[in-house]
């Protein structure tokens, strides 16, 4: 029984190690909102890239 619960703390910790780094890599994100409807040349830039990228596929 103590075996198990040794890998049951083990895991425990390993798991509040792992959400406490994601926690702080999302404090240290920005949240970044775009648009198409405000950035026509971007839309632009996308369809042709994804044109390309369909004819490279096709090819």
């Amino acid at each position: 029984m103590y075996y198990v619960n040794c890998i049951k703390y083990v895991h425990t910790v390993h798991i509040n190690a792992v959400h406490n780094v994601l926690l702080e890599q999302l404090a240290a994100t920005e949240a970044v909102l775009w648009s198409p409807q405000t950035d026509s040349a971007a839309v632009q830039a996308l369809s042709e890239l994804l044109i390309a990228a369909k004819g490279t596929s096709n090819a």
